[in-house]
């Protein structure tokens, strides 16, 4: 599953379990490791992570998941812990996302 599309699902199913609001945070990252003996390449390595944080607002609570992904299967799990870590929030009226709208030109 690509990025937008883990992203969109991720929101897809926080709201369908009951988030008024939700922002995604994703990240991808990428190293290599080469090891050399003897003047010589003996390994090389290359190791790809994707990762996502999900915040959720459920009636003025505010909820927080995060994992490291594999394979997108985890969207499920991740959208119920941070629904879950608010339903058990304490509420503020604070707790809004930021309006989109731009401000003034």
């Amino acid at each position: 599953m690509d990025l937008q599309a883990l992203g969109e699902a991720l929101l897809s199913r926080a709201r369908s379990l009951g988030a008024d609001q939700a922002e995604v945070y994703l990240s991808t990252s990428e190293s290599r490791t080469v090891e050399v003996k003897e003047g010589r390449v003996d390994a090389a390595l290359t190791a790809r992570r994707r990762g996502a944080g999900l915040r959720v607002f459920r009636a003025g609570r505010r909820g927080f998941a995060s994992a490291t992904l594999a394979d997108g299967s985890e969207v499920r799990d991740l959208a119920e812990r941070a629904v879950a870590a608010a339903r058990v929030a304490e509420p503020d009226p604070a707790n809004v996302l930021a309006d989109p709208a731009p401000g003034p030109q």
